[in-house]
């Protein structure tokens, strides 16, 4: 009996030790089950806690006996600022400000027992104050008690994000109560709601390098990511001379590498086809923000003070995508050594049988660049 005692306790140590380590929400919720279980085994639970449900098989409580608003509002650019730093800070932040937002009239204090209270669904209250600590000075202020959240500018200023860019976007809070890895998907997929063209067509293409150097996630997460926000991808592919032009063929093949031929319903001939970057749509709704020129004013005017320009970070994308053929020629003459594309339609068919997965592709022209 002594020996089974002393296992016990050994075993109750070395869970208490992983927990004080642990930065996983959902490793931390079984591990916090597990202690309490064994707890109840060594007698030092009362009856109330002897039954603790296990993690895994335990539903997340739902938003409404939370508290927590249906819906949360997120500008994008935070969203992808707190990806690429803290997203678990990122998740909480939306929450509570959301919530405050509702529920507070915006005044953007919450004591820490209405936070233990509305976050309790979402990780351990231990796990929310590593979070809470972590994003103490970026997203919000410790004082006491309170938790005083900051203002988009504040927050955008802290991250280093620059001007807020695009409307914002409407997430479901459930898919910020779950896992860690649903929650970055949902701020990564915020980048590709923005992107939404106003006559509801599919955004132009983008490469995964890219997205990469915007979001700073690798490609093998994009798709992970994609597949669990739910994102559409769309093929593109680049209609070019005649197919029968061997000279101009070799040459496509030069320049471009790869070629096929692919049948334009336009010009009633088979052309040289090549193929383009992904397509991405998001299923996230967007939403004018009312206050962003005040927001980004705010911002400005921190620039002006401490970096003596107001410019902030530069976009480094080039516009190469256009909707129609006049948009591509302007600029094309800003620009010429790059290819300017324009939206040709869904106009592609397939050569052969074989070939039925070009059908319904997103087709582009191009005026090609000229080399300096």
């Amino acid at each position: 009996m002594t020996t089974n005692v002393q296992q016990l306790d050994e075993l109750i140590q070395q869970l208490a030790d992983q927990i004080a380590n642990c930065d996983d929400d959902l490793l931390l919720d079984e591990l916090i089950a597990a202690h309490s279980n064994m707890r109840a085994r060594r007698g030092e639970l009362p009856d109330s806690e002897q039954s603790a449900p296990d993690a895994s098989s335990n539903p997340r409580t739902p938003q409404e006996a939370r508290g927590l608003p249906e819906q949360c509002q997120m500008p994008p650019t935070l969203a992808l600022a707190f990806l690429e730093r803290f997203p678990a800070v990122g998740r909480h932040y939306f929450l509570l400000r959301n919530w405050d937002r509702e529920a507070n009239n915006g005044r953007g204090i919450v004591d820490r027992e209405t936070a233990r209270e509305l976050l309790q669904g979402v990780c351990s209250w231990r796990r929310t104050l590593q979070i809470l600590k972590q994003g103490d000075g970026y997203a919000w202020d410790l004082a006491g008690d309170d938790i005083r959240l900051k203002s988009p500018a504040k927050v955008s200023i802290a991250l280093g994000a620059g001007y807020l860019r695009g409307n914002d976007v409407i997430v479901d809070t459930a898919n910020l109560t779950g896992g860690i890895q649903r929650v970055r998907a949902v701020l990564y997929s915020t980048l590709h709601a923005t992107r939404k063209l106003k006559d509801d067509q599919q955004p132009a293409p983008m490469q995964r390098a890219t997205l990469e150097s915007i979001t700073g996630v690798k490609p093998r997460s994009q798709y992970t990511y994609d597949k669990l926000a739910g994102t559409r991808v769309y093929k593109n592919v680049h209609l070019g001379e005649d197919w029968n032009d061997v000279e101009g063929r070799q040459q496509a093949a030069i320049n471009h590498g790869y070629i096929f031929p692919v049948y334009d319903r336009k010009k009633r001939k088979r052309v040289i086809g090549r193929p383009l970057p992904n397509s991405f749509a998001s299923q996230l709704v967007t939403v004018r923000y009312g206050r962003k020129k005040r927001v980004n004013r705010e911002i400005r005017d921190h620039l002006l003070q401490n970096e003596g320009t107001g410019k902030g970070d530069q976009d480094p994308r080039l516009t190469i995508f256009n909707h129609d053929e006049n948009g591509a020629l302007t600029n094309f003459n800003k620009n010429p050594d790059r290819d300017h594309y324009w939206r040709a339609g869904s106009r592609t068919l397939p050569t052969a049988k074989r070939d039925c997965k070009l059908h319904g592709v997103n087709a582009w022209y191009a005026v090609e660049g000229v080399a300096v």
